[in-house]
């Protein structure tokens, strides 16, 4: 088994664009919704998805017991929304069209926070782990009088986040944050508390201990007043230690936080609420903790001042984030393109809206409902979140994002060391059990309806060339033409970790529109023509020609390479389109253990070295060819 691996993987992001429209003027013209198209393609292509694994979509809302049902239409009927396929075409779209990969649309634009501290020595994200505690300045200390030994963040200050109007400051304490054990007499008579603070008043003895703590409200004269700061749960066998925050401030050092910085901590919060929420003791807390302090309110945090940016927390550990967003791991190529006026293939069949300009789409996706009477399973309950983007060794290559890199040949300005893997893709499996963990927040029960249900769906289109219906078909069914052997899977819905949601998808027909028919008088009922397969094959040849030959031969008009005549010859469209037929089976395609993330020593495989490890595994054996020396001597005359 390799030393990282998941459920799923990664069909690279290309430096290879497609971009058959310039600008969204160029595309009205050619392809605007106000003009009839005699010489292009309108019509409607009927589609059933055949679910071979149980399959479930959420409907969103949980049930009192907090289990979660299919998605139910106005009328009460199963059904998998339009926008669920729509989702599912858009990204193989994406894929098999080398479209653009735009910041805020097909990744996040943000920057993500980590804290790093447990990994082994020996894992991947050692490194990581070194840049954390120099940032910090991690430096050791002892207890007095017991010789123990403690970490300090030497570069992590304390004080006061403020709200005032939706703007934030921060004023600093008058001196660090005392560090205080939850064995002290004065933190006893409070009992066992988490997440919150607790107004109190004190007396210091030196610089680093505290010798009395009363609650605020029996303050005796001579005492300071102070915000007692309970963090969460421990983790293991050590109780974590309190922080008692002087209430006096330095205001003529407060400084406004910028709205990036605020907007950064916004986004970490909202993505890690679930993990936050409950815990294994039996005392509950307010996962608001964590959270901005409201309008008028204020709230002692740690923060620290790092490479142009400010990180703050309610943890002296704090997180802190990467120098770089996620999408600055895009290729200068990519960020250009999508800087560009200039449109891809999901652009122009799929539409988009853009603070510039928009177009509507030119393909239209019903709801699929169930057929025949489907049938919901059992409650199944298991944790349908996944690792984040933050998980580097699965969804960076070059390590991690902290380093810098310079091309010296040419001058140009730093960039991140690292590159985003690709489209990411689930691998086809059988159905298998997710143990349940312990944190009941973050176990969701759901119901899915049984392998076997199949659901119906019409998508139309209209005003599409020969070679946009042909990418339109491949990105449904994604065998190329009737004579490819092989049979192709979608995944839709959730727990596709799992197995979940694998489904077979059939064209039951592609129809065309005679426009010039129907609008001729008392042809508006005129009856579509239905492709064969000899014409859908054709498109989709169409298309595939078109693209090969545009991405095998750049601009200048000089072949770059081989000139390859299909896209199936591109590895990036070889290994999506084995990950859509290949059944992995074993561990390798399961998430990892807890442990195993800490101490991952090696970064996640690609999908070619696992596509030809599963292709190796599931070749039938070739027969042996007979021994003929062996069977002359059986045979030779006596």
């Amino acid at each position: 088994m390799p030393d990282t691996h998941a459920p799923y993987n990664f069909v690279p992001f290309s430096h290879k664009i497609l971009l058959p429209a310039p600008d969204t003027e160029t595309l009205l013209e050619e392809a605007g919704h106000d003009k009839i198209r005699p010489d292009r393609l309108t019509g409607e292509i009927r589609v059933t998805l055949e679910a071979e694994t149980p399959v479930f979509v959420s409907s969103g809302t949980p049930e009192a017991d907090k289990t979660l049902r299919f998605f139910r239409n106005a009328q009460g009927r199963f059904c998998i929304p339009g926008s669920t396929v729509r989702g599912l075409l858009r990204q193989n779209m994406k894929i098999l069209s080398y479209g653009v990969i735009r910041p805020g649309e097909d990744v996040e634009d943000q920057r993500l926070y980590f804290r790093e501290m447990a990994s082994s020595g020996h894992s991947v994200r050692a490194e990581l782990k070194e840049y954390y505690k120099n940032t910090l300045d991690i430096q050791p200390h002892k207890v007095p009088g017991s010789g123990k030994a403690y970490s300090i963040p030497e570069k992590v200050e304390c004080g006061y986040l403020e709200n005032r109007g939706g703007k934030f400051r921060i004023a600093p304490a008058v001196t660090k944050a005392y560090r205080v054990s939850r064995k002290h007499e004065g933190v006893r008579r409070f009992g066992e508390r988490f997440a919150q603070t607790l107004p109190v008043a004190y007396r210091a003895l030196d610089g680093e201990r505290v010798a009395e703590i009363l609650p605020l409200a029996e303050k005796r004269p001579g005492m300071r007043e102070g915000d007692l700061l309970y963090t969460g749960h421990w983790v293991g066998k050590e109780p974590n230690h309190l922080y008692l925050f002087p209430r006096e401030t330095r205001e003529e050092d407060a400084f406004s936080v910028e709205d990036e910085d605020i907007l950064a901590y916004r986004e970490d919060f909202e993505n890690r609420k679930n993990s936050l929420k409950g815990n294994t003791w039996r005392i509950p807390y307010d996962v608001d903790f964590w959270n901005l302090p409201k309008d008028g309110e204020r709230k002692p945090v740690f923060y620290i001042r790092h490479e142009g940016h400010l990180f703050f927390g309610m943890s002296l550990f704090l997180r802190i984030g990467f120098r770089w967003s996620v999408a600055a791991g895009l290729s200068r190529k990519q960020r250009e393109a999508a800087d560009s006026p200039a449109l891809d293939y999901a652009d122009v069949l799929l539409g988009f809206a853009r603070k510039e300009n928009a177009y509507a789409s030119r393909v239209s996706v019903g709801d699929f409902h169930a057929l025949g009477k489907p049938v919901e399973c059992a409650k199944v309950s298991m944790t349908l979140g996944g690792p984040k983007p933050s998980y580097y060794p699965g969804y960076l290559k070059d390590g991690g994002n902290y380093n810098d890199r310079k091309d010296s040949r040419q001058g140009k300005e730093w960039e991140p060391g690292f590159q985003l893997r690709g489209h990411k893709q689930y691998w086809l499996k059988p159905v298998e059990t997710a143990a349940p963990v312990k944190n009941q927040n973050m176990n969701n029960p759901f119901r899915p309806l049984a392998a076997g249900t199949r659901f119906q769906g019409l998508i139309r289109y209209e005003n599409l060339t020969r070679e946009e219906l042909g990418l339109l078909i491949w990105s449904l069914r994604l065998k190329r033409d009737s004579a490819d052997p092989h049979e192709y899977r979608q995944s839709v819905g959730m727990g596709k970790p799992y197995g979940y949601g694998r489904v077979k998808v059939t064209l039951e027909s592609v129809l065309a529109f005679d426009l010039e028919a129907m609008y001729r008088p008392g042809g508006l009922f005129a009856a579509p023509k239905e492709l064969d397969a000899g014409t859908i094959d054709a498109c989709v040849a169409a298309y595939d020609a078109r693209a090969a030959g545009a991405l095998s031969n750049p601009a200048s008009g000089k072949k770059k390479g081989k000139n390859k005549r299909s896209l199936t010859d591109f590895p990036e469209i070889r290994d999506f389109l084995r990950m859509k037929r290949l059944i992995a089976e074993g561990g390798e395609f399961s998430y990892m253990a807890l442990k195993e993330y800490q101490n991952v020593r090696a970064s996640l495989p690609t999908a070619q070295e696992l596509c030809d490890k599963l292709e190796a595994s599931q070749k039938p054996p070739e027969n042996d060819p007979p021994d003929w020396e062996a069977l002359r001597n059986k045979f030779k005359p006596l």
